[in-house]
């Protein structure tokens, strides 16, 4: 595909295009609100400790949260965060398969 396409774009550009594509985002979980089926995303990627802070994402909405980690589950396939979050949310769980 980059052959193809550095026969069209100068090789400056080639480069912008790649640094482009390959940046994101600060890599994150995604996973579901267990009380409202709501997907969301977790940042950071790391598995946070009781008392770490985590920013959540609600992808309908568009919402960004900081909650602080009440407790951790660890289950088999799953990974349960009980977090506090600023009201009105309260305390939430949201869960995420594990990586």
């Amino acid at each position: 595909m980059l052959h193809g396409l550095s026969m069209i774009l100068p090789s400056g550009c080639l480069v912008l295009l790649f640094v482009l594509l390959s940046a994101s985002s600060a890599p994150a979980w995604d996973g579901f609100d267990a009380d409202t089926a709501a997907l969301i995303e977790v940042e950071p990627v790391r598995v946070p400790s009781a008392g770490d802070t985590v920013t959540v994402s609600y992808y309908k909405s568009d919402l960004r949260r900081t909650c602080l980690v009440e407790e951790v589950r660890r289950n088999l396939r799953t990974l349960e965060l009980v977090v506090r979050c600023p009201e009105p949310d309260g305390i939430r769980t949201f869960v995420m398969e594990r990586m």
